[in-house]
């Protein structure tokens, strides 16, 4: 299923709008830039070839297209531009935000590398690569020619660097690979200034993400140095451990039990062990060094905050107390990125911060509690797998964008103390079907439910919002 020349909108070599059904695309050629959300939402498409004339693609160009699993993009693609519209003038910068690759919320698009290599994004890129060029991968193959590394480059850079560091690490030129290794474990640099820039994204990691690299190859040699660095404690040494497949990795289980022999005895090992088992039991509470290496905290006088999540279980379950004090509040972006599934928050918390949940991409059910005072704007903008929601405890607003582009979301009940929802609150929840609305909503803010595509009001009867489903001609259950 190709494309036709009339499925384009093209304007003075600028490709605003592609309105065809193809699932394979080629750009025109003569076509010069590719516009923000030229292809926005586009369901069908699963393969772009973009040509050679193409100097330009804006920010967001194919935004949210779900089911796109390859893109060629030529050499002769010069970068990705940020687009500002404001009073009809537009400007074009460089991108600077690490969020707005031409590719968010393409979720096929894992790999990246030479053209030919059988990528999901292949590219003529040799010498370098522009910054915000991919969205978040798995797997990113540089050329050996490669010149210059920024990691800006990667526009979800909080996981996508640290999961590419091994990766990219070892396909490093073959010139230059010679004891690369021990000189970026000790924080040095890794290439010589003269031959080319310092690729910047080895040398500045701190040491638990120099861990995570090694861990994510087969770094056994470097694993050896590392530990003798760093000296894990035996609490940090079992997580690493936990990590390895010994079948997949023998070196590195094998370097890691080795170290754990040598350096703690079998009565240390036993004790840690008696603790741990007691926590899990309940038996006995963790200690403040314990939940410090689980969450980043702020500790006021009468009270606990969560500033950031530092585990790595998927499952997580807030404390009610730490160290005697009340856990209250989940800080702004505490969780931004996490691959966290399910999370249960106890009784104490009165309020969620602005993006705390953003972009947990694999969050798919979270318990909240009766307490709950205020959820903030963007809390959990980007949970694509979070299903069915009920809020609950005092909230008398939902803040803007909080359930954006929650796409898997079908069903959200609201309690009866909402009085307002915000604008886009509820914008791009392509899934939602039912929405529970309290007799108390007094105000629904633009676009709070567009591109909502099929869902349907249940509300008392004669309520604001029965009125507002009526006006939307949104369909109407009286409950």
């Amino acid at each position: 299923d190709m494309s036709n020349a009339s499925d384009f909108i093209i304007e003075s070599g600028v490709l605003k709008k592609y309105v065809g059904h193809a699932t394979s695309v080629t750009i025109p050629a003569g076509v010069e830039a590719i516009q923000c959300e030229a292809f926005f939402h586009n369901e069908e498409l699963e393969e772009v070839i973009i040509t050679d004339s193409v100097g330009w693609i804006d920010c967001y160009a194919f935004v949210e297209c779900p089911n796109l699993k390859h893109i060629i993009i030529p050499k002769a693609l010069n970068g990705i531009r940020y687009v500002l519209q404001r009073e009809h003038q537009r400007q074009d910068v460089i991108l600077k935000r690490l969020i707005q690759s031409p590719f968010y919320h393409c979720g096929c698009l894992h790999t990246a590398g030479p053209i030919g290599g059988g990528y999901n994004i292949e590219f003529g890129w040799d010498e370098r690569i522009p910054d915000n060029a991919f969205p978040e991968l798995t797997e990113l193959t540089i050329p050996e020619t490669l010149q210059e590394y920024n990691p800006s480059m990667l526009a979800t850079a909080k996981r996508t660097i640290i999961h590419c560091l091994g990766t990219t690490f070892k396909l490093l030129p073959t010139e230059l690979k010679e004891n690369a290794a021990d000189r970026w474990l000790q924080g040095q640099e890794v290439l010589d200034k003269t031959q080319t820039k310092v690729y910047s994204a080895f040398t500045k990691r701190t040491k638990n993400a120099r861990f995570e690299s090694l861990l994510n190859g087969d770094h056994g040699a470097g694993l050896t140095i590392l530990l003798e660095l760093c000296k894990p404690s035996l609490e940090t040494l079992d997580t690493y451990i936990e990590k390895v497949a010994p079948e997949t990795h023998p070196q590195m289980m094998a370097v890691l039990l080795n170290y754990k022999s040598k350096n703690f005895t079998s009565e240390q090992q036993t004790k840690l062990a008696e603790h741990q088992l007691d926590i899990s039991m309940g038996v006995q509470e963790r200690s403040l060094k314990e939940w410090k290496s689980i969450f980043r905290l702020k500790i006021q006088d009468d009270h606990v905050e969560i500033l950031g999540y530092r585990a790595q279980d998927t499952a997580v379950t807030v404390p009610a107390f730490i160290d005697g004090k009340p856990v209250t509040q989940i800080g702004k972006k505490a969780f931004e990125y996490a691959d966290v599934v399910e999370v249960s928050l106890p009784d104490t918390i009165s309020e969620i911060g602005t993006s705390a949940f953003e972009n947990c991409r694999c969050l798919q059910h979270i318990d909240l509690p009766d307490s709950l005072e205020k959820i903030g704007d963007h809390a959990f903008d980007g949970c694509l797998c979070l299903t069915g929601l009920s809020l609950k405890g005092r909230l008398t607003r939902i803040e803007k964008y909080t359930f954006y582009c929650c796409k898997s979301l079908s069903s959200i009940s609201l309690p009866d103390t909402v009085e307002v929802i915000e604008m886009n609150a509820f914008e791009r929840c392509s899934s939602l079907t039912d929405i529970y609305l309290p007799e108390g909503l007094k105000d629904i803010g633009r676009g709070a439910f567009v591109n909502c595509p099929s869902f349907t009001v249940h509300a008392p009867a004669g309520s604001f919002a029965q009125q507002f489903a009526a006006k939307k001609k949104y369909p109407f259950v009286a409950e």
